[in-house]
């Protein structure tokens, strides 16, 4: 190619209203489109001298890349020199105002042996809105907290750890806060949304870094917690998350609103740890009737099963007609005039079985 040729091929790139590099077979910078230029000293007037013609592309990279990108990058370049192309790759680089993503891309010249035209493509919006909805996918909207989606992820990745032996145990806290329905009758939706935000940022002040809060949805939270040694210790981690939520949130019309929280404990030492939400569940509710927290055992899930069943039991019964009325006559004692009747729902066939 003689010089002339030559001088425009530069010029062509250097004019090109994208982002490109022509490179060489030692992968070294021939010519830079003034596109990349401006956008390298929009940002970083002083290093923008880093794409000067002759310097290797791999050492301008050096400070703005990864280790792990630097080394995809470089055998991205020595495939696509040996083959003449270069499949698009995605390509993260760090500037003085953030990581910017770009879709690499390159192919030969034509006529020019040797010689790799790069051209790039920003992404940072879309991978930007992509994270964004990845984010919403597994977080709770209003609080920012983990969903039931991410708890899922959780156990079953301590279940593996169970295992393996890298876990010794696992303990749940289910988290339901009391009366809250009085909060969104009484105040409205945001007061209680109010409430909800509060709630998750006490929450995750109170928590280890390696422990998990969720929000299930309304007022139910859960934390789950790798590692806990025994009963003792969970109580004792149950009082403190039940104390971090006894908290008065002021609405802001200045009404103040007194939080608590009933706490369900479930943890194991055995694989089968989505049963642990279910049992924390079942002693949350009993934590409801009798006290603050409480810790599952197979008593409270008996006498769940024992309820469930004669609830069930009760409902066929009045469907078919087995509960029948009893009158009972209110008598007057001082002479025994009989003034009407209590009626009373009687099931003959419960004493039977």
């Amino acid at each position: 190619m003689d010089e002339h040729h030559r001088n425009g091929v530069l010029n062509a790139v250097r004019s090109m209203p994208t982002p490109c590099w022509l490179i060489d077979r030692d992968s070294r910078l021939l010519a830079v489109s003034d596109c990349w230029r401006e956008l390298l000293v929009a940002v970083e007037t002083p290093q923008a001298d880093d794409w000067l013609p002759g310097a290797r592309v791999l050492d301008s990279l050096e400070a703005r890349a990864e280790s792990d990108v630097m080394a995809q990058a470089s055998a991205y370049l020595m495939k696509a020199l040996d083959r003449g192309s270069f499949p698009p790759f995605e390509l993260p680089l760090t500037f003085p105002d953030g990581l910017r993503w770009f879709i690499a891309a390159g192919r030969p010249l034509a006529g020019i042996e040797g010689e790799l035209l790069l051209t790039f493509t920003e992404i940072t919006e879309r991978r930007a809105a992509e994270r964004a909805l990845k984010h919403q996918a597994r977080h709770d909207a209003l609080t920012g907290l983990a969903n039931r989606s991410v708890l899922t992820e959780r156990l079953q990745q301590l279940s593996r750890g169970v295992r393996r032996g890298d876990v010794h145990a696992v303990a749940l806290f289910f988290l339901d806060l009391d009366d809250f329905k009085t909060v969104n009758d009484e105040h409205g939706h945001d007061a209680g949304d109010m409430v909800l935000r509060e709630v998750a940022q006490r929450l995750s002040q109170a928590v280890r870094a390696t422990d998990l809060i969720c929000r299930l949805g309304g007022d139910e939270f859960v934390v789950v917690v790798p590692d806990m040694d025994g009963e003792i210790e969970a109580l004792a981690y149950a009082e403190r998350l039940t104390k971090t939520l006894e908290l008065e949130v002021v609405l802001p019309g200045g009404h103040p609103i007194l939080v608590s929280a009933s706490c369900g404990i479930a943890f194991t030492s055995g694989s089968e740890l989505q049963q642990l939400l279910t049992d924390a569940d079942i002693a949350m509710l009993h934590a409801k009737a009798t006290g603050r927290h409480q810790v599952f055992d197979q008593a409270l899930d008996s006498a769940r099963r024992r309820q469930a069943e004669e609830t069930g039991r009760l409902r066929t019964a009045i469907d078919s007609g087995e509960i029948v009325p009893w009158f009972q006559p209110v008598v007057r004692l001082t002479d025994g005039a009989v003034l009407g009747a209590e009626a009373l729902a009687r099931w003959p066939e419960a004493h039977s079985q």
